[in-house]
């Protein structure tokens, strides 16, 4: 999958509304990576990479299969909250 190198301010909001700090870790630490590294690549103070991309790929998945357990999709669930 190819990724700009920074995620957009949009899919930063969606990412932090519909996943927990707890949950954020437990996914960098599942791809070997702190905590504190996602959330810089969130804040966009790191890039994506090749490298760090399945880390993201992760955090996505678990931002979608959140979204759906609200009934909706991102796109919605963006357009719910007004996220811009």
């Amino acid at each position: 999958m190819k990724f700009k190198s920074l995620l957009s301010s949009q899919m930063k909001s969606i990412i932090l509304s519909t996943t927990t700090k707890s949950e954020r870790k437990e996914v960098a630490e599942k791809n070997g990576y702190s905590e504190h590294t996602l959330n810089s690549i969130i804040r966009g103070d790191r890039n994506i990479n090749s490298k760090n991309e399945d880390l993201i790929l992760d955090l996505i998945r678990l931002s979608i299969a959140k979204a759906k357990t609200m009934e909706k999709s991102l796109i919605n669930y963006s357009s719910m909250y007004e996220i811009r």
